[in-house]
């Protein structure tokens, strides 16, 4: 009902279980994002994530639960779920969120900021601070700025446009294998940038 009362939103394909979820997406056509219950009858929420990462990579995740638990969080996200929305606030937080997710490729919440910060599982990465061009490092600056800033915002903030941004990334994953925006936050916010850092991501 909450997607409903977004004007700018085409609903292409609903579903009550995971089931017609995954068997209306193979005759729904183009699809830029799904909205994605964790807590949905039948198979669970994340086997849908898994699923969609296989057979329809192109579609970005975007889940929600009642759940707050931080194990939950970044079980979602290691799945491919681009954001995480609790089921409380949805009516408020979905619209900025799927904008985001347009926008981006992401929805960065603080719940997520959390997950990030707490993963215990990582794998190490040597990245010295000091070989990164300034200008990606004012990238990374303005990813962590309040707000969650998009790519658009960040790219009007700095002066230059989205194509060049979009570089900055590629940057960061050409030279380090940051394969998302999601990654390179998470190592930021842990290991903040500095002369030199040694960083760790999530495997």
């Amino acid at each position: 009902a909450v997607m409903h009362r977004l004007p700018w939103v085409q609903v292409a394909h609903t579903a009550i279980n995971a089931q017609e979820f995954m068997r209306g997406l193979g005759v729904s056509g183009s699809i830029d994002i799904a909205l994605v219950d964790l807590s949905m009858p039948g198979t669970d929420g994340f086997a849908v994530l898994r699923r969609l990462k296989e057979n329809r990579p192109e579609i970005r995740p975007l889940v929600f639960s009642f759940s707050v638990d931080l194990v939950w969080v970044r079980n979602a996200l290691e799945q491919g779920a681009c954001g995480y929305l609790v089921k409380d606030a949805l009516a408020e937080t979905l619209g900025p969120a799927l904008r985001e997710v347009m926008d981006s490729g992401y929805h960065i919440s603080d719940l997520m900021r959390a997950s990030m910060t707490s993963t215990e599982q990582v794998k190490e990465i040597r990245i010295d601070w000091s070989s990164v061009p300034q200008r990606e490092r004012q990238f990374v600056e303005h990813l962590l700025a309040s707000g969650d800033p998009t790519y658009p915002q960040i790219a009007d903030r700095m002066g230059v446009s989205k194509n060049t941004v979009d570089g900055y990334f590629r940057w960061f994953n050409q030279h380090f294998g940051i394969s998302s925006r999601t990654e390179l936050v998470r190592l930021a916010l842990k290991y903040p940038p500095g002369d030199e850092m040694k960083g760790l991501l999530p495997t």
